[in-house]
C-alpha cells in the first residue's frame, strides 16, 4: 500500500521550514552526544532524577467534573548542561486534569491512574491534547498530565517561528530535556498516590513518549501514536525531509571538519542492525569521463568543461554525504534499539497509519523486534487523516492498555494510598555521585582531541 497522497498535499500547504539555521553548534553536538549515553541507560538515567525534585503547584481549579491544576519545575537537563538549553526553555510547564472521586465513575477501582501526554510536532501549549485525548479519558477515571515541549508555547525561544527548530542540535535538546522531565512527572505523580501510570504521544509526541519511557523502572503504560523505531526516516525518507535546507546543512557540514572527524566517525550505528532493507539514500556518485561528441567526432573536453562536471560530482557527493551524516546522526540519538527495552513490553500498544508518508516504516527495523512482544494496531489512513479521523482509537489503545495492566497485576487490582494534596516539593536535587564522574569522564574523552 502506498504512502497518503492527503499527506503529501498537506505538507504543501504549511509553509514551516525545519533547521534553516543548521546543524547548530558542533561542540554542543559533541556535548549532547556525550550525555546521550547516559539518558540511553535506564541505571545511569534514573540516578540523574531525585525521587523528590522540586515540582511547584501554581494553580488549582474545580471544573465541571475534574480539578485542573498548573504548575512547573526547573528541566533536569539544566544540571547537565545549561549552557544549551534555551533560557525561554529552562522552566518546564505543565496542567493536570484528575477525574472527580464520584462513586462508580473509575472503572479501575481504588486505582487511580494517571497518563503523561507528550506534544506532538506543532502542539503548542495544552488545548488540543487537553480537548481531544485528556477529557475524553477523565470518564474512565484516568488523570492526564500535559507537559509542554521545550522549543513550544511559552518555552519557545523568541528567534523561532512557528514550530520550525532552527538547528538540527534543538530536537536533540528538546528529547534529552524531555526524557528527565518524564522521570520527575512520575516520581511525582507517584508521591500524590497515582498509579498505575502510562505514557502516550502522536506522532513526534509518541516518539518522545517511547524514548522517555525506556527509563522508568517499572511496569508502564506506554501508547506511541503515529510513530515508529527511529526519527531519522522522518527527515532523509517522510515528506518533512522537503522542509529542510540541505544546501544550508551540505555547506555547513563540508566547512567543518569537526561533523565528520570528530562526530560521524564516533558513531555506533550500523545499518545492518538497524533497518530491514537499505535506507533511500542517493548513491555515492563516481567520477566518470566524459566525452563531448562534434558533427559525429568525439572531442576532448574543454577545462571549463571538466571542471563543470567536477562541480557537479563535488555537489553531490556533498549532497549524499550530508544526507548519510543526517541519518545517522538521528539513528544515534532517536533509534529506540539504542535505547534500554522498557521492564514490560506486553504493556506497549503502537498505533500507526499504514499509509503514513510523515513516517515511514518500510525500511526502518519494525518495533515488533526491538520492543518483542509489544502490540501493534494499524488504521487505514494516512498521517494526518489518521489524526483528524480516528483519533478517538488512540484514547481507546490506552484505556485498555491500563486494563491489561491491571489485569497482568499479581494478586489483582491493588490500592494505592492516596498522597494528599497535590504540595510543592522544594527537596534539592542531587545527582547520582557515580553517574556524575561517569559523565566527567565521557566528557574528556570526547573533547581531548579539542
Amino acid at each position: 500500500m502506498g504512502v497518503s497522497r492527503f499527506d503529501l498535499l498537506y505538507r504543501r500547504l504549511i509553509l514551516t521550514k525545519f533547521y534553516t539555521r543548521g546543524w547548530g553548534n558542533p561542540q554542543h553536538m559533541k556535548e549532547i552526544m556525550t550525555i546521550h549515553k547516559m539518558l540511553s541507560d535506564r541505571e545511569l538515567c534514573y540516578d540523574l532524577v531525585s525521587p523528590d525534585y522540586p515540582v511547584h503547584i501554581d494553580k488549582q481549579q474545580k471544573c465541571d467534573n475534574y480539578t485542573l491544576l498548573n504548575g512547573h519545575f526547573v528541566t533536569p537537563f539544566m544540571t547537565l548542561a545549561p549552557d544549551i538549553v534555551p533560557k525561554e526553555s529552562r522552566i518546564a510547564r505543565f496542567q493536570m486534569l484528575i477525574p472527580d472521586d464520584k462513586e462508580g465513575r473509575n472503572e479501575f477501582g481504588d486505582l487511580r491512574p494517571a497518563c503523561l501526554h507528550m506534544a506532538g510536532t506543532g502542539d503548542h501549549g495544552f488545548a488540543r491534547r487537553r480537548e481531544l485525548m485528556a477529557k475524553p479519558l477523565l470518564k474512565h477515571g484516568i488523570a492526564s498530565v500535559l507537559l509542554e515541549n521545550p522549543f513550544y508555547g511559552s518555552r519557545k525561544p523568541k528567534a523561532q517561528f512557528r514550530s520550525g527548530l532552527l538547528h538540527v542540535n534543538d530536537l536533540f535538546v528538546m528529547g534529552s530535556c524531555l526524557i528527565l522531565e518524564a522521570l520527575v512527572i512520575f516520581h511525582w505523580l507517584k508521591r500524590n498516590g497515582h498509579g498505575p501510570l502510562g505514557i502516550t504521544g502522536i506522532s513526534m509526541g509518541g516518539h518522545m513518549a517511547s524514548l522517555a519511557a525506556t527509563n522508568w523502572p517499572e511496569r508502564l503504560v506506554i501508547v506511541p501514536c503515529m510513530s515508529w523505531t527511529s526519527a531519522s526516516v522522518v527527515w532523509t525518507e517522510g515528506v518533512l525531509s522537503r522542509s529542510i535546507p540541505w544546501r544550508t546543512l551540505e555547506k555547513q557540514y563540508s566547512e567543518n571538519e569537526v561533523y565528520e572527524t570528530d562526530i560521524f566517525n564516533s558513531l555506533d550505528n550500523r545499518d545492518d542492525q538497524l533497518y530491514t532493507t537499505p535506507p533511500t539514500t542517493m548513491p555515492e556518485p563516481q567520477v566518470k569521463r566524459t566525452f563531448w561528441f562534434t558533427r559525429g567526432k568525439k572531442d576532448t573536453p574543454t577545462a571549463k568543461q571538466v571542471q563543470q562536471q567536477q562541480e557537479e560530482l563535488d555537489r553531490r557527493r556533498r549532497q549524499t554525504q550530508t544526507q548519510r551524516f543526517m541519518r545517522s546522526v538521528m539513528d544515534q540519538m532517536t533509534h529506540l534499539k539504542n535505547f534500554t527495552i522498557p521492564i514490560d513490553t506486553s504493556l506497549v500498544t503502537f498505533v500507526i497509519a499504514k499509509q503514513d508518508a510523515y513516517y515511514p516504516q518500510h525500511s526502518v527495523l519494525p518495533m515488533t523486534q526491538v520492543w518483542p512482544g509489544c502490540e501493534v494496531r494499524e488504521i487505514p489512513a494516512g498521517h494526518v487523516a489518521g489524526f483528524l479521523i480516528y483519533h478517538t482509537l488512540f484514547t481507546k489503545a490506552i484505556v485498555d492498555t491500563f486494563h491489561r495492566y491491571v489485569r497482568q497485576q499479581d494478586g489483582g487490582a491493588k490500592t494505592i494510598e492516596a498522597g494528599g494534596n497535590y504540595q510543592e516539593t522544594s527537596n534539592k536535587q542531587t545527582p547520582n555521585s557515580s553517574n556524575w564522574s561517569l559523565l566527567n569522564n565521557m566528557y574528556k574523552g570526547v573533547f581531548a582531541k579539542s
